[in-house]
């Protein structure tokens, strides 16, 4: 009687690959992307107390935010552009500002989500396997930027300088695909 090949010991099976993903966001070139989170869910509780007892019940389901680590090149030059990506959002410098209804820098401007969402676009993280062929989506819905940090600079440390963004939105779907054969 033949017995079956372990899932791990068949030479066919291909795990996911930590390394093996595109992050497309505003255009960004995806060889400055270091590190970047999955979505993740998180679902509140709800309690109800009677007597010496609680009984829990789910609650809401929340997107978490993710965290992105880009290194930042001279060109394309990812801090200046991140930066815009802000200002094209609505933030005007406060030194910036007009009194001019017909000036764009109205001082009535804002950052708005729509405006975000313009600017980045459809943010996507793309699981590759081995043969480079996308086998899964991840597709992040309202978008928008909810920090950029420009990381520390020290004359210690010989590394490349690194941008953090952090980026929140309200669901994310999951598209998977069979690698061809």
């Amino acid at each position: 009687m033949a017995t079956a090949i372990p899932v791990w010991a068949n030479p066919l099976t291909e795990p996911k690959r930590k390394y093996k993903f595109i992050l497309n966001i505003a255009g960004i070139p995806a060889y400055v992307v270091k590190t970047t989170n999955r979505p993740t869910i998180t679902i509140g509780e709800v309690k109800h107390e009677f007597l010496v007892h609680d009984f829990k019940f789910p609650g809401r389901v929340t997107w978490n935010d993710i965290e992105i680590t880009l290194v930042d090149p001279i060109d394309p030059d990812v801090s200046s552009r991140l930066l815009a990506l802000v200002r094209n959002a609505g933030y005007v410098y406060p030194g910036d500002f007009s009194a001019s209804p017909s000036d764009p820098n109205y001082l009535r401007k804002s950052v708005g989500k729509a405006n975000f969402i313009d600017q980045l676009g459809q943010v996507t993280i793309d699981t590759l396997n081995t043969a480079g062929e996308t086998i899964e989506t991840w597709r992040l819905n309202s978008v928008w930027v909810k920090s950029v940090t420009y990381n520390q600079m020290s004359y210690s440390d010989e590394g490349l300088i690194e941008l953090g963004l952090n980026i929140s939105y309200d669901w994310a779907e999951l598209e998977t695909f069979s690698p061809t054969e």
